[in-house]
């Protein structure tokens, strides 16, 4: 039969064990996926926002010689790059990218 000490000092001896572990998964975990994330700059929280940026360094992709774009022409290409980048389909122009997209 084995002690009481013994005893106590393999459950503290599993439960480190075990804790070290899940600290490993989680830190390998975090570099697996760090490729995969996909970040926005600082002010960029909504699908208006990211607009405004997009056509404001595109401006050759939405063609110079248009003087105006339709609030429709724009959502559907700025909602085709969406689709394109993130892989989201479910989304509106009010849509936060954190808290209703989850994209962080």
């Amino acid at each position: 039969m084995y002690s009481t000490a013994v005893l106590r000092w393999n459950v503290l001896a599993a439960a480190t064990i075990a804790f070290v572990l899940v600290v490993v998964a989680i830190q390998a975990g975090k570099l697996v996926v760090r490729p995969f994330e996909i970040a926005f700059r600082e002010g960029i929280s909504t699908v208006r926002d990211l607009a405004y940026v997009v056509v404001a360094q595109n401006v050759e992709l939405f063609g110079a010689e248009r003087a105006t774009w339709t609030n429709d022409e724009t959502w559907s290409l700025l909602s085709s790059v969406i689709r394109e980048q993130t892989g989201m389909t479910q989304f509106t122009k009010v849509s936060r990218f954190v808290e209703d997209l989850k994209i962080d």
